[in-house]
C-alpha cells in the first residue's frame, strides 16, 4: 500500500512540475511582432556551394541544364557560358548574368534559374537557431527531473 501511495504521489509531482505555468511578466504584444517582422528587410535566398540549380532558357529549351552543381569554388559550368560565379548571387542576379553572357548566342535569351537542392540554407541559418532551442529544452527537462527526483526522495523518507 505504501508503495502504491509513493508511486501516485511520484506521479502526482511529475504532473505538477510538467504543468507549471510558464508565465512572462509583461508580454509583447503579438501587434508590436507583426510590426517588426513587417519592418525587417526581406533578404533573398544567396545560392551557396553545394545548391543545386535549374537553369533554363524559355524560348530554347535544349539549351536547358537541370541539376547543376554549384562547385567548391562557387562556380557552375554551362554549355553556353563555361564557368560562372554562382555562389553568394542571388537567384535573380544569376539570371541577368546568364542572360548577359548569353546575349552573344542568343537574340533576347529570357532565362530561369531555380535553386532545387539548397545545402547550405539550414546548416547557416536554422541550425544554429534549432541547437539553441533544443539545449534549452534540454536543460528544462533536466531541471524538472531533477526537481521530481528531489521531490520523490524526500516523499519517500517521510512514508518510511
Amino acid at each position: 500500500m505504501k508503495y502504491i501511495q509513493f508511486f501516485a504521489l511520484v506521479v502526482l509531482l511529475i504532473c505538477v512540475v510538467a504543468c507549471a505555468p510558464n508565465t512572462v511578466k509583461n508580454p509583447t504584444p503579438l501587434a508590436k511582432f507583426e510590426e517588426s517582422a513587417r519592418l525587417a528587410p526581406q533578404t533573398e535566398y544567396l545560392i551557396g556551394v553545394g545548391d543545386t540549380l535549374d537553369i533554363k532558357f524559355l524560348y530554347n529549351p535544349e539549351l536547358n541544364e537541370l541539376a547543376v552543381p554549384v562547385r567548391p569554388d562557387g562556380r557552375i559550368s554551362l554549355q553556353l557560358a563555361n564557368d560562372v560565379h554562382a555562389a553568394n548571387l542571388t537567384p535573380n542576379q544569376l539570371r541577368k548574368v546568364l542572360s548577359e553572357k548569353s546575349e552573344a548566342e542568343i537574340n533576347k535569351p529570357k532565362v530561369e534559374t531555380t535553386a532545387e537542392n539548397i545545402s547550405n540554407s539550414f546548416s547557416n541559418n536554422v541550425a544554429p537557431f534549432a541547437n539553441d532551442v533544443i539545449c534549452k529544452v534540454i536543460k528544462r527537462s533536466e531541471d524538472a527531473i531533477s526537481s521530481t527526483i528531489k521531490i520523490a526522495k524526500e516523499a519517500k523518507s517521510r512514508i518510511h
